[in-house]
């Protein structure tokens, strides 16, 4: 016989009445506080529930100073974290906050500067001490001398990334300015090898005379050929005259601001970088053998009135192949072809808290598409800094570089042209 459970007799059961206070553990607390947390710990059949209540909030006052210097910071942001709640310091460096938890974070932050958390723990005298931010410090662009923000410029500058060398088989750091820059024209001015320097002009041609833009490199005037395009570090570009004014007439045409490697605190780096490839002509021209060129000679020379200028007779010895008298030779395919090339970089770096190195030491190889050209170029780069006195203000760096560069090439490049550009002899 099934027993029926009415609802009014199980309201007064004591299964209900346990279900009903475990419910109320739980609504209690969120109906009384529903911001305040809540610990809930659960351990067998039991449920505990426990209510935290925020502490008494305080005043809090301090100052704010440059950790570097001790000089006090205007318009620093204080801040309460998880609140919009917050305040500036004023022009001694000083700042108030009210209402504030005592076991509240403050959260300060300033331009150019490290941001820092400071838990209050009731104290109510609070002294900050900003370091300088080294990472935003370092986002800057070289002009004239020194360095600046990018927010702070003025002039026109150009910067070519540098992640970009690493990808392209450059042989000469110049070839880093082809369409990279806007207002900077380079181009190529031959092909053969260890003469590929590129012409740069910058926003446009200045003068009758030489136009070529001042280039320093690690701040002394040089050469961007004689720097190897895996030890650029950053390549700036002054095309104004806001920006270029500091180095006077020199900079008539331009400024070309090379940055070098350097080294940095902590274990020796030693890394290596290389690559091999194969360089083609892009077109050669077309062009008939010698029994075509007689035949076709011959036949124009019929259609203008002409007498025939080659005889049958000599037509098949060009045909034979058998007489060196009488050759049928592509030139072309004699004087060019493909050129191997293969380029070898190794370099070291590391140092010390006051003393740093990089060390840089490559090869190049470079086959010419024309026979009997080559060039072989091995270069070297040593830069050294060292720091001295308090808070390294004084930082003395030596800079050592040289290269050693081959070139061998046909000692008649003019008859290589007339060759392949030759008519068979008419003469039997």
């Amino acid at each position: 016989m099934k027993r029926k459970l009415l609802i009014p007799n199980y309201l007064y059961s004591k299964g209900f009445r346990a279900a009903f206070k475990t419910l109320a553990l739980f609504i209690l607390p969120i109906g009384a506080n529903a911001s305040t947390p809540n610990l809930i710990t659960h351990n067998n059949s039991s449920i505990i529930a426990r209510i935290a209540s925020d502490k008494a909030a305080i005043t809090v006052k301090g100052s704010v100073v440059d950790a570097s210097n001790g000089q006090p910071l205007i318009g620093v942001s204080i801040n309460i974290k998880g609140t919009n709640k917050g305040t500036l310091s004023d022009i001694k460096g000083n700042f108030q906050l009210t209402n504030v938890p005592e076991n509240a974070v403050l959260v300060i932050t300033y331009i150019s500067y490290e941001k820092v958390e400071i838990a209050v723990g009731g104290k109510t005298d609070i002294a900050v001490k900003l370091q300088p931010s080294m990472k935003t410090l370092s986002d800057v662009v070289v002009v004239g001398y020194g360095t600046q923000k990018k927010e702070n410029l003025t002039g026109s500058v150009g910067i070519v990334n540098t992640q970009d060398l690493e990808s392209r088989p450059l042989t000469n750091t110049s070839q880093a300015l082809q369409g990279t820059v806007s207002g900077v024209f380079a181009l190529q001015s031959s092909g053969k090898p260890g003469d590929d320097n590129t012409v740069i002009d910058i926003r446009g041609v200045g003068t009758f005379g030489d136009n070529s833009p001042l280039v320093l490199v690690d701040g002394f005037p040089g050469t961007i050929g004689d720097v190897n395009p895996n030890d650029v570090q950053s390549i700036s570009v002054l095309k104004d005259a806001a920006s270029s004014a500091i180095y006077g007439s020199r900079a008539a045409n331009g400024v070309i601001v090379i940055t070098t490697k350097r080294g940095s605190a902590g274990k020796v780096r030693v890394n290596y970088s290389g690559y091999a490839g194969i360089q083609s002509p892009t077109r050669l021209p077309k062009v008939l053998n010698s029994v075509q060129y007689t035949t076709l000679y011959n036949e124009a020379a019929v259609n203008t009135g002409s007498a025939p200028l080659y005889p049958d007779s000599i037509i098949q010895k060009y045909a034979a192949h058998n007489n060196p008298l009488y050759p049928d030779i592509n030139y072309f395919d004699v004087y060019y072809g493909n050129a191997y090339m293969q380029n070898h970089r190794v370099s070291a770096t590391g140092g010390s808290d006051n003393v740093n190195y990089s060390f840089m030491l490559g090869h190049l190889d470079q086959d010419g598409i024309l026979v009997a050209t080559n060039y072989k170029k091995t270069d070297f780069r040593l830069n050294l800094d060292s720091y001295h006195l308090k808070d390294k203000r004084l930082r003395v760096s030596g800079n050592i570089s040289g290269n050693v560069g081959i070139k061998k090439r046909t000692d008649r490049p003019l008859e290589c042209r007339m060759v392949c550009n030759s008519r068979p002899n008419p003469s039997a």
